[in-house]
């Protein structure tokens, strides 16, 4: 990475957490690259621009290289950072541009697992683990604003200080860690909620005000959190509470949750996996509880709520669409498939 305070960053899977922290580095005045989709160029073309937390950048501003077969080989060896931030099932198949043998890769990815998958498609390269702790959302068509509360973490490595300082100077919260591994454990930990929202859909705040649905996604983790504890990793705390009682937290009376979510997750968040089964794109539930099954199996460790959570996944995902299951479906259809059955007394009287 050169000396200057200024660096040239690319965005390698610009969607909205790509083009979202691309934005806000560009408009600290990095210069940035982006690689992405039609489906998004046609996106930003339509809306004229992107805008961040108030802030424009033009479309005639947006460096937005389509991935494809025209981008093999093509020279980007000026870049000093690549920040990758694909679906993880993308990782083999992402067609790479020539990058210089001094350009770190930053993984933003879900799961466990693309770092060293991306560490395999970039023999040579040096490869460094994150995640973002936060959502984003776009308001009509060129508004992309952070719709939860969090900072974006990265593996502490020489090179990432500097980008540490980007980050914050472009008003995105950042931490390094030294411990990332952890930290993307825990993460997944979290993550167990994506398939009980895809599932269920609609908004992930009225989602997460339903007892009934936290109770689902507090059996998902402590499952996690035994397969975790079998391979030997110890969780940090991504909010103020260590992970072995966050699903103690899920359980809670819905007038305590709702009391910490009105304040952390705006009305429109969502997750990128009730996102991909409402446009009928293949899901990461294979990265996220699928992982948990799969490690689950290596250790003999019953999971039966992730089980029945990944089959009902691709269930949706071969109709195409998200289900939208009522939390009295949900619980059934678990139910059915693993015997699975929560350990409370109360009704469903939260029930939308």
């Amino acid at each position: 990475m050169s000396g200057s305070d200024q660096f040239t960053v690319g965005v390698m899977g610009a969607g909205l957490i790509g083009l979202y922290l691309g934005g806000a580095l560009q408009l600290a005045g990095h210069k940035v690259t982006y690689f992405g989709r039609e489906r998004m160029e046609r996106a930003l073309t339509e809306a004229g621009g992107l805008e961040i937390d108030g802030r424009r950048i033009e479309r005639r501003e947006l460096d937005y290289q389509l991935v494809g077969p025209s981008l093999e080989g093509a020279d980007y060896t000026e870049l000093d950072v690549v920040l990758v931030a694909l679906k993880v099932g993308h990782i083999e198949e992402m067609v790479c541009p020539k990058f210089g043998k001094n350009a770190l890769f930053v993984s933003l990815c879900n799961g466990v697992q693309a770092v060293r998958l991306l560490q395999d498609k970039l023999p040579g390269h040096e490869v460094v683990g994150g995640m973002v702790s936060f959502n984003v959302i776009m308001e009509g068509g060129s508004l992309w604003k952070a719709s939860s509360n969090g900072p974006v973490v990265i593996e502490s490595h020489p090179k990432t200080a500097k980008l540490d300082e980007a980050f914050l100077k472009a008003r995105v919260p950042c931490k390094l860690s030294d411990n990332v591994t952890s930290v993307l454990w825990s993460k997944l930990v979290f993550n167990m909620n994506n398939a009980v929202h895809a599932l269920h859909g609609g908004s992930l705040k009225k989602e997460l005000a339903q007892r009934p649905l936290r109770l689902i996604i507090a059996a998902a983790q402590r499952e996690a959190l035994r397969v975790c504890a079998a391979e030997g990793v110890q969780t940090v705390k991504l909010i103020p509470l260590p992970m072995s009682l966050v699903p103690l937290l899920f359980e809670m009376p819905d007038f305590v949750v709702n009391c910490i979510n009105s304040r952390k997750i705006d009305e429109r968040s969502s997750s990128s996996m009730y996102e991909d089964l409402s446009r009928g794109a293949p899901t990461e539930v294979d990265y996220l509880s699928g992982f948990i099954c799969q490690r689950a199996a290596k250790h003999g460790i019953p999971v039966p709520v992730n089980t029945a959570l990944t089959a009902l996944v691709k269930e949706a995902e071969a109709k195409r669409c998200s289900p939208h299951h009522s939390s009295r479906e949900l619980h059934a259809k678990i139910h059915e498939i693993s015997g699975w059955e929560p350990s409370w007394g109360s009704t469903y009287c939260t029930v939308m």
